[in-house]
């Protein structure tokens, strides 16, 4: 055989070995944006709660299903059927001799072979009820708390347990209605956090610049400065926690059926979601960030053909949902100043959404059914940061 038929044949072989890649790489990808189902249970290395008060967790966003009801779901407290378990979700109560650390079991079984299907331990941290916690709170974000709806909430968790002279939340923003200060504008971003600067162009729903971006004295130009936020807003004041809820309108838009386009426009949330935290952190080096996975969105189908006709549908934002949370979940394990927070788990889908938009209390226009929850859905975000909160141990 001459030399330029083992040349074409070894072209041939490489060729056949790239495409073998190509398309490994592929399904690598789309193991995580299934189109059908993925029965990886989402949730962090800890779960919180306090003595006494319920903790909800919905078996929907658990997984991701278009039908979560075929399963059947056991949960396990350190081996022991504790809670009780409805057709939707499980409910438990901690006990004064739960305080601590413990381990908590989810299984996901096959109601016809009793085979588990899937399975995930993780640790569940109880606080006392007794607990009085004094800090400073700042709290970032979309229009989740754009009317301060869940941030009330969660100081109202703190005046119910006698904590209220304790907690000072910090911010700049204070809307009419609005028991507490933060910085929660709507249809913001990691990205506009981090770069937006427009004086003249505020409305309604935005500030005219980000609260943390200002006019660098040397180059003229706006950039993220963390520091300049705490010493000229704050007037010196550091949060000893901050709470972010971001990444609904960071992914909205993202091509989920294109997996290459998909991750990259991932990759640029949580490089923007770095580049806030870093900054954070080189001012302030023993903050606690909490950073909240997504929540649901509304269950109903119709819902979103009110706001977006066929533009979407809770399935496509549910696969992104899903994929942004996995994402969350991999992109801070190394940094011992970030918790991710499970704020997805008792927030209801059906329950806690409205059938139509609606205006909310204290509020003087309506909003979106689709991604924003009712008074309970507040309520359900609420819990989950005032459990993380009552757990943090201060050094």
């Amino acid at each position: 055989m001459n030399k330029p038929v083992y040349v074409f044949i070894f072209f041939v072989f490489a060729l056949f070995l790239n495409n073998c890649v190509a398309e490994e790489s592929e399904r690598s990808l789309n193991r995580v944006y299934e189109s059908e189902e993925n029965l990886n249970i989402l949730v962090p290395e800890e779960i919180y709660s306090v003595e006494g008060m319920p903790l909800d967790i919905f078996f929907d966003n658990l997984i991701l299903s278009d039908d979560s009801d075929k399963y059947k779901y056991e949960i396990l407290i350190n081996g022991k059927k504790r809670g009780r378990v409805y057709r939707r979700k499980w409910v438990f109560y901690p006990l004064k001799d739960d305080l601590g650390k413990n381990q908590l079991e989810i299984k996901i079984i096959n109601p016809q072979t009793n085979d588990k299907k899937s399975s995930v331990i993780t640790t569940l941290l109880v606080a006392s009820k007794d607990k009085k916690t004094k800090a400073k709170i700042l709290s970032i974000g979309d229009s989740l708390g754009h009317q301060s709806r869940f941030p009330s909430r969660l100081y109202e968790l703190f005046k119910l347990n006698g904590e209220e002279k304790n907690i000072e939340f910090l911010g700049s923003h204070f809307p009419k209605g609005s028991l507490v200060k933060h910085e929660h504008y709507g249809g913001w971003t990691w990205q506009k956090f981090i770069t937006f600067y427009q004086p003249g162009k505020e409305n309604i729903h935005h500030a005219s610049k980000s609260p943390f971006v200002f006019v660098n004295d040397k180059t003229n130009l706006p950039e993220l400065n963390f520091s300049e936020y705490i010493y000229k807003t704050l007037k010196g004041e550091k949060p000893d926690i901050i709470i972010i809820l971001l990444g609904i309108n960071d992914a909205w838009t993202l091509d989920i059926d294109n997996p290459a386009i998909f991750e990259k426009g991932l990759e640029n949330i949580i490089n923007n979601a770095h580049r806030l935290v870093n900054d954070i952190i080189t001012v302030i080096p023993d903050v606690k960030i909490g950073i909240g996975m997504v929540i649901p969105a509304n269950y109903s189908k119709r819902s979103f053909q009110d706001i977006y006709q066929d533009s979407t549908s809770p399935w496509r934002w549910k696969r992104i949902n899903y994929a942004l949370n996995a994402f969350y979940l991999k992109a801070f394990t190394s940094n011992k100043n970030v918790t991710i927070l499970p704020t997805h788990l008792g927030v209801d889908a059906i329950e806690h959404y409205n059938s139509h938009k609606f205006i909310p209390d204290k509020v003087d226009y309506s909003v979106s059914h689709v991604v924003h929850p009712n008074s309970e859905g507040d309520m359900a975000i609420a819990k989950a940061l005032y459990y993380w909160v009552e757990n943090i141990k201060w050094e």
